[in-house]
């Protein structure tokens, strides 16, 4: 009998059930065709999908006949096999970037459907912590730690993704290397209030700096970091500022 029901509270209701396995099915576990890690598996990645949009998911089942059986089973014989990418452990399948890491070890890392779906899970990302953030109503100090907001993502050596999802609609075949575009940069940003999605290509100059708030730091430590580097123009104070009112840094 399962665990995973209302107690038994007496032997006369345990026979009950035992000797009525049809009226309480509930209370049985049955075989299947399936093994029960397989079963979890399709299960957690099925959820998976509900936070990948739409249009992406169907995308991605022209590379499996339109079947979501062959990408399910594609997916799980390579967590099987590797269990593992560059940076670690695989993530959980019930989590996008699952997905996303899925994609990089089949079709290659710079293939435009590891960056879409790189992208989904950093929409996700940035979605759910925008909401959960709580804007403060401090002033904002000129010695003050800043950070990337928690709605906001940098990716970089990515396709244009916003360009992607204009093309790929309705699209019954992947589209080829030359149509999906170059790798570039992207900013991404969600919007607690409107719960949209802003995505901007962004030039690797500037990407290398809001990176460099990936870690709270003050805007002198950045100025000093920025101008040891060698690199490009940094910002003023007041390009820090504008940051902050749009959303894409925040005081730690």
């Amino acid at each position: 009998l399962s665990d995973f029901n209302l107690p038994l509270f007496d032997p006369a209701v345990r026979q009950m059930v035992e000797a009525s396995p049809d009226i309480f099915a509930n209370y049985y576990y049955y075989p299947t065709a399936l093994t029960r890690d397989r079963l979890i598996f399709s299960i957690e990645l099925f959820d998976a999908t509900h936070r990948i949009p739409r249009a992406i998911m169907r995308y991605l089942l022209n590379a499996y006949d339109g079947r979501l059986s062959l990408l399910f089973e594609a997916a799980r014989a390579w967590r099987d096999r590797s269990g593992a990418t560059p940076e670690g452990a695989a993530p959980a399948p019930s989590a996008p970037e699952f997905l996303a890491a899925f994609a990089a070890a089949t079709f290659g890392r710079d293939h435009h459907l590891h960056s879409l779906l790189r992208y989904a899970a950093a929409v996700h990302r940035v979605r759910a912590a925008a909401k959960a953030a709580v804007a403060s109503s401090a002033p904002l100090r000129r010695d003050a730690d800043l950070r990337l907001s928690r709605g906001t993502a940098v990716l970089d050596d990515i396709h244009d993704c916003a360009a992607l999802m204009a093309k790929i609609g309705g699209a019954d075949r992947l589209l080829e290397d030359a149509e999906a575009g170059t790798l570039t940069s992207l900013l991404v940003r969600a919007d607690a209030e409107t719960d949209e999605i802003a995505t901007y290509r962004i030039d690797r100059s500037t990407a290398s700096l809001l990176r460099r708030f990936a870690e709270p730091k003050p805007y002198a430590t950045f100025r000093a970091e920025a101008a040891g580097s060698g690199g490009a123009e940094t910002w003023t104070w007041s390009d820090l500022r504008a940051l902050c009112a749009d959303g894409v840094l925040e005081a730690a």
